[in-house]
């Protein structure tokens, strides 16, 4: 397998697919779809929010969402969480707590900057418009992240969220006044965690794939949370020039004396220590409370008094998450939850849509039945771990073109194992960084390399000279090199079965990776003039062992 010179054309094709997403995303935004509450019938006890067109109050959350759907349905892009009066204005059913909405006039500029952290960055614009689920932002609006005013040229470090240790999963089963999914709660429950023995799904497979370096516990129904008062300001503006309050403190730990002395959430940053109770009251405004609530193994069914065939899927969700954030008492449930589930009922009015999540994030959506599927459920926990989706080189207009892992496409399909019993493609599993030591990072420029790899399946059983996966660095685009071994937890991966796989993912947050290469034997994967300097890269694979505890040996010249 030979490539001609890949760096040159590559940024070219990279650029291009963003052009289309952005395109895609616009005309999404400019649907408007969504009905100022349309609500079930009879609807006397619920009003919808009456939308306002009034200027931002307080700050927004910034996060990055992926949303896997059918054809035209797939997207990505920039949203934000408003709370209390915004999230009115937005036109929020029940008058609830916060409102997820679409930025009109900067999403692209945002996803193009480095220093944004999705789930975490908050926006402030001043005078900008929220109206109709947008956030509406003009060349004149000032523009602050984090209490900070920002230039377009500002870069920094971006923070994923943690893809190793315990995660608390809270599933919700969504019932509206016209629709519920068609699993059960004891449905939803053995495909998630397994308690009734359904062989895959969520729990085994994050488990089996992690060598149980990541685990998954289902929620209880019973602890304490706290809910701040939305429309607290605190001090609004400093003398600086800086926009804060509670929701400030929250994320950057900025001090003021006068305010708190305690702030959590990013207890590693100083003052004070994460905990339900201090996270989110610690600057006035909050109240804690115990809940108890009714979740069986893992799984809580919500009711809420809207009719689904009258909302979109984000306002459902918007709803749902006002309601849950009630029952719970908690206006911030990544307090009391890692990851939160929503089992959405069928029947919205965006009916082409799969799933979506946050990137990163911990909440996650799903059409009815696909909240079934060990695939979809890895695929858009993935995401909410910071992967984005795994592509085909030979064909960038399908996103989820790399059949060889999770993040490419998802199958309704249960049990499997073929297409269900499956794990990452190299490129992903170096950045989950599941395999430690078993992560070799060579340079292009060094030395030939000839080593071992093994399948993730066999990482458990390692020898001290193999490697899980290679990552070649050094040229304008990182590859990653593996072993595609059709065994044990990845026994279901549904192409180049036993072959080894080569990977590329462009560093840029948001960029997906492409499948370059699938090598049998004497095979090689060529990179022409890697260096600008005429000179190559060959990946070649010398032999294969498909036996259960076999491996595969490449070289690297």
């Amino acid at each position: 397998a030979q490539t001609t010179n890949l760096e040159p054309s590559r940024e070219e094709q990279q650029r291009l697919l963003g052009t289309k997403l952005s395109k895609r995303s616009k005309q999404a935004k400019r649907q408007k779809q969504g009905s100022k509450g349309i609500l079930a019938t009879p609807s006397n006890t619920v009003q919808a929010a009456s939308v306002g067109g009034s200027t931002q109050i307080k700050p927004c959350i910034l996060f990055f969402e992926a949303r896997d759907g059918n054809g035209d349905q797939d997207e990505f892009k920039w949203r934000c969480r408003v709370k209390g009066q915004d999230a009115i204005n937005a036109g929020v059913l029940l008058e609830g707590y916060r409102a997820n909405v679409d930025i009109e006039g900067i999403g692209y500029v945002l996803a193009a900057k480095p220093d944004i952290v999705s789930g975490e960055t908050l926006l402030f614009a001043e005078d900008a418009m929220i109206e109709d689920g947008l956030l509406v932002i003009t060349p004149s609006n000032e523009l602050k992240f984090d209490g900070n005013t920002h230039s377009t040229g500002s870069e920094s470090r971006r923070r994923l969220a943690t893809s190793t240790g315990n995660k608390n999963v809270l599933v919700v089963r969504v019932v509206t006044a016209d629709s519920q999914p068609n699993a059960t709660i004891a449905d939803i429950s053995d495909s998630v965690f397994g308690t009734s023995g359904d062989p895959v799904n969520l729990k085994s497979q994050y488990e089996g794939c992690s060598a149980y370096q990541t685990t998954i516990t289902p929620a209880i129904g019973t602890g304490t949370a706290c809910a701040d008062d939305p429309n607290f300001l605190g001090f609004a503006q400093t003398a600086s020039g800086q926009y804060t309050d509670c929701d400030w403190f929250r994320f950057s730990q900025r001090t003021d004396p006068k305010t708190c002395s305690t702030f959590g959430k990013r207890a590693n940053l100083g003052g004070g220590q994460k905990t339900g109770i201090n996270s989110c009251c610690a600057c006035g405004g909050g109240t804690t409370s115990n809940y108890n609530n009714n979740v069986i193994n893992g799984v809580f069914e919500l009711n809420v008094p809207v009719a689904a065939s009258s909302l979109t899927s984000h306002q459902l969700e918007d709803v749902a998450f006002n309601e849950l954030e009630s029952q719970f008492g908690s206006s911030n449930l990544d307090d009391q939850f890692d990851l939160v589930m929503l089992c959405l009922p069928p029947g919205t009015r965006d009916i082409n849509w799969v799933a979506y999540a946050g990137v990163p994030g911990y909440i996650s959506v799903y059409n009815d039945q696909a909240c079934l599927y060990p695939s979809t459920q890895m695929h858009e926990v993935g995401h909410n771990l910071g992967l984005t989706h795994s592509a085909d080189f030979r064909n960038l207009n399908v996103e989820y073109g790399d059949r060889t892992g999770m993040m490419g496409k998802s199958y309704a399909i249960d049990d499997g194992p073929r297409r269900a019993k499956m794990c990452f493609n190299p490129a992903k599993s170096y950045t989950l960084g599941w395999y430690g030591g078993k992560n070799l990072v060579i340079d292009a420029s060094s030395k030939p390399f000839w080593g071992t790899l093994v399948g993730v399946a066999n990482f458990a059983t390692i020898a001290g000279d193999e490697n899980v996966v290679v990552k070649v660095q050094g040229a304008a685009t990182d590859y990653y090199v593996g072993y595609n071994h059709a065994v044990g937890i990845h026994e279901g991966t549904n192409e180049a079965i036993n072959k080894v796989i080569v990977t590329s993912q462009n560093p840029t947050f948001g960029s997906w990776s492409f499948l370059e290469a699938k090598l049998s034997v004497g095979e090689a994967f060529l990179i022409k003039n890697v260096f600008g300097n005429g000179a190559d890269l060959a990946i070649r694979v010398t032999s294969i062992d498909t036996r259960a505890g076999g491996f595969a040996n490449v070289q690297i010249l």
